[in-house]
């Protein structure tokens, strides 16, 4: 696999382990050791998401790249023929695993805040996202429908969906995990 420029900030494997999806990035520092931001928008440094087709050597066949925008998490759809991305401007975009692709499709703006944490429930029906506006939300993953929203008014870091697609583990920064029944 390649050697990054900054930081890896996620990785997912495909269901059937084909392919490896990387996002990346750090700040863009200045010469004077100052973070760049040009017109209100910060520059990061080698913010990309990366597809890499692990069965054929780890080759890179797929890269988005972006100065003013910071991938945070990713996530496979269970059918494995679509990847998710959110990052700092509140995206959550959605990606045909496609070599060719160049834009992934914008799947749900968020409310101004950066998605941090996605799941998708493993029947398929579900995506869950978590930002740091201290909320969890759940789509259609099929449609992008928003259809339920827990502010939940506490930082917490990562979601987990049951095997049976019916419960949502939810793990808070006070120590608590919280399930939450769809």
């Amino acid at each position: 696999i390649t050697v990054f420029d900054a930081n890896v900030t996620g990785v997912a494997f495909a269901p059937d382990g084909k392919y490896l999806l990387a996002t990346s990035g750090e700040l863009l520092y200045d010469k004077n050791n100052q973070v760049v931001v040009k017109d209100g928008k910060h520059y990061y440094r080698d913010a990309a998401v990366r597809l890499f087709d692990v069965a054929n050597g780890s080759k890179e066949v797929f890269r988005w790249k972006h100065d003013t925008i910071m991938p945070g998490t990713s996530t496979f759809a269970p059918d494995g023929k679509h990847f998710l991305m959110g990052a700092s401007d509140a995206l959550i975009r959605r990606w045909n695993v496609d070599p060719q692709a160049k834009d992934g499709e914008v799947y749900y703006k968020g409310a101004g805040y950066a998605i941090a944490s996605l799941a998708c429930s493993p029947d398929g029906r579900w995506l869950a996202s978590w930002g740091p506006d201290y909320s969890v939300n759940l789509f259609e993953l099929a449609t992008g429908k928003k259809v339920r929203h827990w502010p939940l008014g506490e930082q917490f870091g990562s979601l987990a969906f049951a095997y049976d697609s019916r419960h949502l583990a939810v793990a808070l920064g006070t120590g608590v995990v919280l399930i939450l029944r769809l």
